[in-house]
């Protein structure tokens, strides 16, 4: 049977698919960041052969940053593994300790630089070695290569770039004044070639190196360095994308007084930034029979796999909470309340095996409506773009959310509190960030702020949606709003006073506001509390999920900073409170939950896309 390829370049979790028991894991350490001195290091690989794992199982991983250390992939902890039997672990090609995989390949390292003096100047002319290539499933990344400072004056362009996968290192540059080195060669196509007196530097293609360039010495300036290209490896079963891994830029050289830094383009492994991914395989299995409840909570997919034998899928989605926004004022607090998240839902008929595209609404500073066309709304289509479940995310300020969801039960967040404003700058206060809808009901507003002519007082959160919600306290000009209680009617945040500091939110509850004082910490308002809902309780790993209250608003004092903080939203979709300070302060991201049933008919894995490259 074939196998399904899936490839994950973000996320910090991933959960196993129904039809998966065993897969094998690559991944593909990030790029080092160029420096002063030297050009990067290719991304390291390492493949393990067989993971066992339990579908529906949550697995941790971590995708390597550029500049970073690690990508890694572990079954059982939120840690690097420490065996191939939980996972696989590349690093940087500078460090190769915690490297865990059956197969380990080491990426290219990066040329050496050269410095040559002009005779009676203070320039100097930095040549730098070509970018080292990236590892892959066929061997190692291939190295950067030198450039030379030959003296009097004579010096060499930039270094070739190093080749992917097992390909070949780029050539050092040519002695003769002012020639870069030609890239390296990979499996399919030659190296970029360097630049000349009389060409520019040309890019690698298919994994190969790009070519070196110089400074011309004139009023162009510094040549342009090729690039590598990808050498393509995987195709996403999910997405149909293809990723790989990329060869090593070409180095150059400069003239200048001082150090120069340089900007290179790192040898890429075929995500944004130099990055490094999470390759992984298995053959389906026909999954057991049963209802299942999934929870999507990241974007570390574009996509999800209906699994076999499933026909019908309830589909529930929490858009994101409203985060702050940078709307000042002559008058503190500065930024605004932001509403909660709607909900959404709807049982739709699905097709075993298909795929469906996945938005999980990530928070946004918008201060008008929300659609599926937003990032901040949570949203399920079909493959072909039709919209099945929209929750559209909250926004910034006191406006009522929007009626852009879409499905068959649909509730809106709440609104932010209104902010308040003392005759005194200085003494303002925020409102409190509104609770998510969920589906219970809809969201609870955020309570006003209120102030006197020398004293802010914050309103609190509003509670998460459901029939015993309420919303958040009105402040007067000597009390602090306390948080909307929950939709268990309890979890309500206490309001700040002055000998307290604001109450979190618990149980869905939204957080209490703050209290002007000379304690700092009692003007900062109280964040949102996520909520759970028993049927959100997902197989395997028995978390459970549900809407978060909003968080409560900031009082103001005079003598800032430090700068009051508006209260954080509750997981998932709750609103932020309003203050002056952004540290820590955080919306709900958004929320899908899956619930199916397999059965015994059409219990069958359609095979998907293979491996595009041999390995």
């Amino acid at each position: 049977m074939s196998k399904v390829t899936i490839v994950l370049t973000s996320g910090t979790t991933w959960t196993v698919p129904l039809d998966c028991r065993s897969a094998t894991v690559e991944c593909i350490g990030p790029c080092t960041s160029a420096t002063s001195t030297t050009n990067s290091y290719g991304g390291n690989y390492s493949r393990t052969n067989s993971v066992t794992l339990t579908p529906l199982q949550k697995v941790y991983i971590n995708i390597g940053a550029y500049g970073g250390i690690f990508s890694w992939f572990n079954k059982d902890t939120n840690s690097i593994p420490t065996s191939t039997a939980n996972g696989s672990c590349s690093g940087v090609a500078t460090n190769n300790s915690n490297r865990i995989g059956d197969i380990v390949y080491s990426g290219g390292t990066p040329g050496t630089e050269a410095v040559e003096a002009e005779l009676g100047c203070c320039s100097y002319y930095y040549m730098y070695g070509g970018a080292g290539g990236t590892a892959g499933p066929n061997g190692p990344g291939a190295n950067g290569a030198s450039s030379f400072a030959v003296g009097n004056n004579t010096f060499s362009g930039g270094g070739g770039g190093g080749g992917a996968n097992g390909s070949s290192p780029g050539a050092n540059a040519n002695n003769i004044t002012y020639y870069g080195g030609v890239g390296g060669n990979s499996f399919f196509a030659s190296g970029g070639v360097g630049q000349t007196n009389v060409q520019a530097a040309t890019n690698g293609t298919l994994g190969a190196g790009g070519g070196g360039a110089y400074d011309t010495n004139t009023s162009s300036g510094l040549g342009t360095p090729g690039t590598g290209s990808i050498m393509p490896i995987w195709t996403n079963s999910y997405s149909k994308l293809t990723y790989g891994v990329l060869g090593g830029v070409g180095g150059y050289s400069s003239a200048n007084a001082s150090i120069y830094i340089p900007s290179f383009v790192p040898a890429n492994p075929g995500s944004s930034g130099g990055a490094g991914l999470i390759v992984i395989t298995y053959t389906p299995t026909s999954p057991p029979t049963g209802t299942y409840v999934e929870a999507i909570t990241n974007n570390s997919l574009p996509s999800w796999k209906v699994p076999p034998g499933v026909t019908s899928l309830k589909i529930e989605c929490i858009g994101a909470g409203g985060s702050y926004s940078d709307i000042y004022s002559t008058i503190y607090p500065a930024n605004i309340a932001s509403s909660g998240g709607s909900y959404a839902s709807n049982t739709v008929t699905v097709i075993p095996n298909d795929f469906l595209k996945i938005q999980v609404g990530v928070p946004q500073s918008y201060a008008n409506y929300q659609d599926s066309n937003t990032p901040g709304s949570t949203v399920v289509r079909t493959s072909s773009n039709t919209v099945l479940v929209c929750a559209t995310g909250g926004v910034s300020g006191a406006l009522p959310n929007n009626a852009n969801n879409v499905g068959s039960i649909t509730f809106v967040g709440g609104v932010g509190g209104n902010n308040a404003y003392a005759s005194t700058r200085g003494y303002g206060a925020g409102g409190g960030g509104g609770g998510a809808a969920g589906p219970g009901g809809a969201g609870k507003a955020g309570g006003n702020a209120n102030t006197t002519s020398t004293a802010g007082r914050g309103g609190g959160g509003g509670g998460a949606g459901g029939t015993s919600s309420t919303a958040g306290g009105n402040a007067t000009g000597t009390v602090a709003g306390a948080g909307g209680a929950g939709p268990a009617g309890t979890g309500a945040g206490s309001a700040a006073t002055s000998g307290a500091n604001a109450g979190a939110g618990t149980n869905g509850g939204g957080g209490g506001g703050g209290f002007s004082s000379t304690t700092a910490t009692r003007y900062d308002g109280a964040a949102g509390s996520a909520n759970t809902i028993s049927s959100w309780t997902t197989s395997v790993q028995n978390a459970t999920y549900g809407p978060g209250g909003g968080g409560g608003g900031a009082a103001c004092i005079v003598g800032l900073p430090p700068y009051p903080s508006g209260g954080s939203g509750g997981l998932y979709g709750g609103g932020v409170g309003a203050g002056i300070g952004f540290s820590g302060q955080a919306a709900g991201g958004g929320l899908i939950i899956l619930t199916y049933t397999v059965t015994a008919a059409n219990n069958i894995s359609s095979p998907e896309m293979t491996p595009m490259f041999f390995r």
